[in-house]
């Protein structure tokens, strides 16, 4: 028993040995072998045969070399797997460097020839020639040493590549390749190119992609911005159906700068606005993400149309290629905007309403205060601040527009004569005779409750409004027209008339008036009157009907001067006239008379005092006189 044990323990250790290789492989039974010859002139060979793994492949084998200017030749004397010898269709040579990989042709000898010009490229800890079985069962690397010289830029190719369906393959400026969140490669992205069996190369516009398991190979255009997947080389790692033949990925051109149309934006509950993002270069196609900061204020879609959802702040951002912009959207009550009544049609009288769609331009109004960004003079500060905190406290805000009737004694003299001197011009242009029938208040409240807000005075966009004219004022004969005064400024405005409705637009806000304007019933029926100053400058002109009475301008003020009258009647024109404007001199007030008297009264009291001083002497002297004469 102890003998039987002994042998037990010896045949134990030997499997042991074994299988550590310690007992010699030309016992264990190896079923590959391989052994190649190295010449640079292809006429002296040196040998090498690497030593064989227990599991397959081959020791690496080192080889200096002699001169980096010259060509390499391999042959391959003998490789042996599954106790078969292989021919040359049997067996892959690859040389690969930091350039990239190369496909070793063999002739039929088994023999090639690496040229300098590649063996000249840069070579690192990762460079090696390599003999590989077809099964790639048992292969063999040749380490050459490394060397520096050109490389494969591999930051050419960086960037995001997507097929019609926007499955991607995202490569990094290292060589790191990601297909559809899968990591294929980690830095071992090469270009791909063709030794023959001569030593000539064939360069190829062509990627390989390869880890341990999977080998991948994609052609690239001459711009470096499409790649087309050409095919699997080798796969033991499920990949995505969308990597067939010919299947082609346009490389995303990444976007440098995000912009929105709003970085605040005024939403209504309940309703929606369409952001839009704009990303340069213009000619960017990196893809833009949206999200939303609090979903349940409001959501946005894949398109940028954002919704309200409940009165709150949310901040929506659009990304692209690690740039982004943000809105910060603040939603609030329904905006209510009051309606004029609707023109009644059987009433024969002026009327006037607003295109209630059009007023939603006022919204846009409202969405400017928020995003700071309000219309030079469209309302005041005072009224911006009143808005902004109704909306910080959540108030409902009513927008209410109004049109008022008003009398041509309500309105500044200023207003009256910008109105009459564009129609005095448009009549003497056009020959014609033209007539205000009403005079109108256009305006826009701002409310929260009861409380105003303020006003409007000017929109970002047009409303556009209708007047209804009463029947006794049509003529075929007339033309209607609506007049515009804002801002010391007055304009006509475009009209469409359609039956007894004159349609407008405007985005101002303060006085208008309706005029018409009918053709002269004959030029001997109308007279020209003309107004001139006291310097026969011309101040009006204009057309009027024989017997009727024209309309003076405002008189001008003259320093120095008063207005007396005007030196002929124009109550009553039967002939062309020019009128003139009489003045005469201001007269002196009454502390200048004063003055005046008081300077005579002195004048006066001196001419008496010389008078009573020379009277004085004379008496003095002929005083004198006679006593002297006594006393002789």
């Amino acid at each position: 028993m102890k003998e039987l044990r002994k042998v037990f323990c010896v045949f134990a250790v030997f499997v042991l040995m074994l299988s550590l290789g310690i007992v010699g492989h030309a016992e264990t039974g190896f079923n590959h072998a391989l052994t190649f010859s190295i010449s640079y002139n292809g006429n002296d060979w040196t040998p090498y045969s690497p030593t064989p793994l227990q599991f397959g492949g081959f020791d690496k084998t080192y080889i200096t070399l002699e001169n980096d200017s010259q060509d390499v030749y391999l042959k391959i004397d003998s490789f042996v797997e599954n106790n078969q010898q292989l021919d040359a269709s049997d067996i892959h040579v690859s040389f690969q460097n930091d350039w990239g990989v190369y496909s070793v042709e063999l002739d039929s000898n088994k023999c090639t020839k690496i040229p300098a010009s590649v063996l000249n490229q840069s070579r690192d800890s990762y460079s090696y020639l390599s003999i590989q079985s077809a099964g790639l069962n048992n292969n063999a690397n040749i380490d050459f040493g490394e060397k520096s010289g050109s490389s494969f830029d591999r930051s050419l190719f960086a960037g995001t590549y997507v097929d019609s369906k926007d499955n991607s393959i995202v490569i990094d400026k290292n060589g790191k390749v990601t297909i559809q969140d899968m990591t294929v490669s980690d830095n071992h992205l090469d270009s791909y190119h063709i030794i023959h069996s001569d030593g000539s190369v064939k360069y190829n516009h062509q990627l390989y992609v390869y880890t341990y398991s999977t080998c991948l190979l994609f052609n690239y255009d001459q711009k470096n911005s499409i790649i087309e997947f050409e095919q699997i080389m080798s796969n033991n790692t499920q990949l995505p159906s969308f990597l067939y033949k010919g299947a082609k990925f346009k490389k995303e051109i990444q976007a440098e700068k995000i912009t929105l149309n709003k970085s605040k934006l005024l939403l209504e509950n309940g309703k929606e606005f369409q952001l839009l993002a704009t990303i340069s270069p213009s000619q960017a196609t990196s893809k833009i993400m949206w999200i939303t900061s609090d979903s349940s204020i409001a959501e946005i879609n894949e398109q940028g149309v954002v919704q309200g959802l409940k009165e709150g702040n949310a901040v929506i951002t659009a990304s692209s290629a690690g740039q982004s912009a943000t809105c910060n959207v603040t939603v609030v009550k329904p905006i209510i905007i009051s309606s004029l009544p609707a023109i009644d049609e059987s009433l024969d009288s002026t009327q006037v309403t607003v295109d209630q769609k059009s007023l939603e331009v006022l919204k846009e109004l409202l969405n400017s205060v928020i995003d700071s960004n309000v219309p030079e003079g469209a309302m005041s500060s005072d009224t911006i601040n009143a808005i902004e905190q109704a909306l910080t406290h959540g108030k409902p805000i009513t927008i209410e527009p109004t049109a008022k009737m008003i009398d041509k004694n309500s309105i500044d003299q200023v207003t009256i004569d910008k109105i009459e001197i564009l129609l005095d011009n448009l009549s003497l242009q056009n020959k014609s005779q033209i007539k205000i029938t009403q005079y109108l208040d256009l305006s826009v409240v701002l409310k929260t409750g009861s409380d105003i807000l303020g006003n409007v005075s000017v929109l970002p966009n047009n409303t556009e409004w209708t007047v209804k004219i009463q029947q006794n004022l049509l003529s075929n004969q007339r033309k209607f027209h609506i007049i515009r005064v804002h801002n010391g400024n007055a304009e006509l405005l475009p009209v469409t008339i359609q039956n007894d409705m004159i349609s407008f637009q405007t985005d101002r806000f303060s006085t208008y008036a309706i005029a018409y304007e009918e053709e002269m019933e004959s030029t001997q029926n109308f007279h020209t009157v003309t107004f001139v100053d006291m310097n026969n400058h011309i101040l009006k002109t204009e057309n009027v009907r024989h017997g009727e009475a024209a309309t003076p301008p405002l008189v001008p003020y003259v320093e120095g001067y008063e207005f007396v009258k005007w030196d002929d009647n124009y109550q009553n024109v039967v002939k062309d006239m020019t009128i003139k404007a009489i003045y005469k001199p201001m007269k002196s007030n009454d502390n200048s008379s004063h003055l005046e008297d008081k300077d005579t009264v002195r004048t006066e009291d001196s001419t008496l005092f010389i008078f009573y001083l020379i009277s004085l002497i004379s008496s003095l002297f002929v005083l004198g006189y006679y006593t002297k004469t006594k006393n002789h």
